[in-house]
């Protein structure tokens, strides 16, 4: 696998894909201002492990989950001086399954394979990870998660009341998903008591939101 590293980062990159646009769009869509010394970060989905880098140093730990096989060697390899961060190989579920067909992008962003989007042709099979399970096992103070769909399955649960940094990406690929995402934020700001922190404004028809949110007393 050929990979270029990136000057102003130092991060390895895909140069035939859109890897560099993400090292690029992930410090300027995600709000870490708020991230401490004591947190725990979940990174789920974490594509070629930028997330991870540019927050690290910043934490206590940080545990780096993504499905896709290579860009978890990159990610990995990205992270290799981070002593904090756990690397864990697997598709995030909200069920009991152990393995699930990870459907591959018919373009060049190799980070936006998805659980769901079954009229793509070409798939793999991936190791899966129970959200739950995790959530149990490392208690984390923060979550930042880009699912590729799983969300939706995820999220109609309460937020863990440990977590005080929210931090995802939602696809509104079809007319159910933008409906769901706006009772789900609305649970978030009222019923879960998260304030929206936007670090970006939302074009009027986005394919994918970001979306910022703290909760200042947990």
């Amino acid at each position: 696998m050929y990979l270029t590293q990136d000057e102003t980062t130092k991060l390895y990159f895909r140069p035939w894909t859109s890897d560099l646009m993400t090292i690029r769009r992930v410090p300027r869509v995600y709000n870490t201002e708020d991230f401490s010394a004591d947190d725990i970060v979940f990174d789920l989905g974490g594509h070629i492990g930028v997330f991870t880098y540019n927050i690290y140093n910043k934490v206590k730990q940080v545990i780096y989950v993504e499905p896709d096989p290579n860009s978890f060697k990159i990610g990995k390899y990205n992270n290799k001086n981070a002593s904090n961060v756990i690397f864990i190989n697997a598709a995030i579920v909200a069920n009991n399954d152990t393995e699930r067909k990870l459907y591959k992008s018919d373009t060049n962003s190799e980070g936006s394979h998805s659980l769901h989007v079954s009229s793509r042709e070409k798939y793999i099979i991936v190791k899966c990870v129970n959200y739950f399970d995790l959530i149990k096992k490392y208690k984390p103070t923060i979550i930042k998660a880009h699912l590729e769909g799983e969300e939706f399955f995820i999220y109609d649960k309460p937020i863990d009341k440990n977590v005080r940094i929210f931090i995802a990406d939602f696809h509104l690929k079809t007319k159910a998903w933008k409906k769901l995402f706006h009772l789900y934020l609305n649970n978030l700001l009222t019923i879960q008591k998260f304030t929206d922190v936007p670090k970006i404004r939302i074009t009027k028809k986005p394919r994918t939101v970001v979306i910022n949110l703290i909760r200042k007393t947990v």
